[in-house]
Order: structure tokens, then C-alpha cells, then sequence
């Protein structure tokens, strides 16, 4: 009986674990505190909304008509396209999203200057993949 319970209980310690390590994000940045980048689509998406008929508009506005503004707290970068923030307002246990960095605040993120804990105000919109992509991100003082 006693064997187990100490079974179930490393079983569960062990997905809590697994479930921990997921979520950590490893990498923190150094640099200027802001940037802000419009939402202008890339020559690869422009070429890909020419061929669309007029009942449908073009990615660049979806997008900008479906732009979110949010706060939060800076967790860390997972790898040079995502970033986990944790959701000002929202209990501790759902408070952390994982955003997409979009391709023109991908080159400037390493600029701004975040540190692991940095309060920040951000816009971001969800894609066709259910995706949180940034667009524009800062730090709050």
C-alpha cells in the first residue's frame, strides 16, 4: 500500500515537473527600453493577398482591425520568435501566454531591454493558427 502511494506521488511529481520545465523560458535580453513597429504586411505576404478577390481583405488589415492591447510581466524569451508574458489581472495558474514576436519586432526585440520581471504594455493579434503575435511591445516605468 505504502509503495504505492510513493508510486502515484513520484508520478505526479514527475508531470508537474515535465509541465514546469515546458514553461520555463531560459533567455533574457539587454538594450533600449522601447520599440513600437507597424503593422505592414512583408513583401512575402503582400504578394500572397494580390491574388485575393475583393469579399476578402487583405492580411495587413485583418490583422489590424483585430488588434489586442494587453500588460503584463515579462517571463523571458523562449527563442528568437516567442516570449512568454505573464497576463496582468489573471490568476497566477493561467496568467502565462506565449506570444509570437512578428517579423518586424522580431529584429528590434533585443533592443528594448527586458528583463525577467519588467512590467510591460503590448498590442498583439491572434492569426489563422490561433497564434498571439506581437506587433508592438514596451516596457512600463
Amino acid at each position: 500500500m505504502k509503495k504505492a502511494i510513493i508510486a502515484i506521488l513520484l508520478v505526479v511529481l514527475f508531470i508537474i515537473g515535465v509541465l514546469y520545465c515546458s514553461q520555463y523560458v531560459l533567455s533574457q535580453t539587454e538594450g533600449p527600453q522601447k520599440a513600437s513597429v507597424s503593422i505592414e504586411p512583408t513583401e512575402n505576404e503582400a504578394a500572397q493577398t494580390s491574388d485575393l478577390s475583393p469579399e476578402k481583405p487583405p492580411v495587413a488589415l485583418e490583422k489590424a482591425s483585430d488588434i489586442k492591447t494587453d500588460s503584463g510581466r515579462y517571463s523571458g524569451q523562449a527563442d528568437s520568435n516567442f516570449i512568454e508574458i505573464k497576463i496582468s489581472g489573471v490568476p497566477d495558474e493561467n496568467a502565462a501566454k506565449v506570444f509570437m514576436l512578428s517579423e518586424n519586432l522580431k529584429n528590434e526585440f533585443n533592443d528594448l531591454g527586458l528583463e525577467t520581471g519588467d512590467d510591460i504594455k503590448f498590442d498583439y493579434y491572434v492569426n489563422e493558427s490561433e497564434q498571439n503575435v506581437l506587433v508592438s511591445i514596451e516596457k512600463i516605468e
